[in-house]
């Protein structure tokens, strides 16, 4: 049965987009009608059956631009089956530490809105690509990276993706 679907996101740098579009794709593969949009260019959320919504975490929270559209949208969303996302480089980890902040980030992100139900909220690691960063900001970051333990690489699990949209 074909399904209008949704994929929104918001991004930084560029990952996050990336991880939706391979979402759409997937769900695309499965006769489903998929529009991928930037959260910011979401114009009518009435003709989708399954809206899908993802941002990464930034400074431990998903980013402005996603809660908002949580915040804004809850009327018609409340109606619609709603998965949620997020991507972030703890995940790129698999410690049992990682692993509880990201279950504390699923956690956080479903609370967003309360009048919400999303039937999942699932984290992916994530990428950091320097080359990505504007130039002011890279110093900072690698000071961050090297902080935090972490280093510059694309962590995402493409298959991990994918079969994640297929269970969508």
């Amino acid at each position: 049965m074909d399904k209008n679907i949704l994929v929104t996101y918001s991004t930084k740098l560029g990952s996050t987009k990336e991880v939706a579009e391979k979402i759409g794709k997937t769900l695309k593969e499965k006769e489903n009608n998929v529009d991928v949009f930037n959260i910011e260019d979401v114009i009518n959320l009435q003709k989708y059956d399954t809206v899908i919504v993802g941002s990464p975490i930034r400074y431990d929270k998903w980013m402005n631009e996603a809660r908002d559209f949580l915040k804004n949208n809850t009327k018609v969303l409340k109606n619609k089956r709603l998965f949620y996302f997020f991507v972030c480089l703890t995940l790129s980890s698999k410690s049992e530490r990682s692993t509880k902040r990201g279950q504390k980030y699923a956690e956080y992100i479903r609370n967003i809105n309360p009048s919400l139900n999303p039937i999942d909220v699932k984290g992916f690691a994530g990428a950091v690509e320097l080359k990505r960063v504007p130039f002011h900001t890279r110093y900072i970051l690698k000071f961050l990276l090297k902080l935090k333990g972490a280093s510059e690489g694309d962590y995402r699990d493409w298959n991990e993706i994918e079969k994640w949209a297929q269970e969508v």
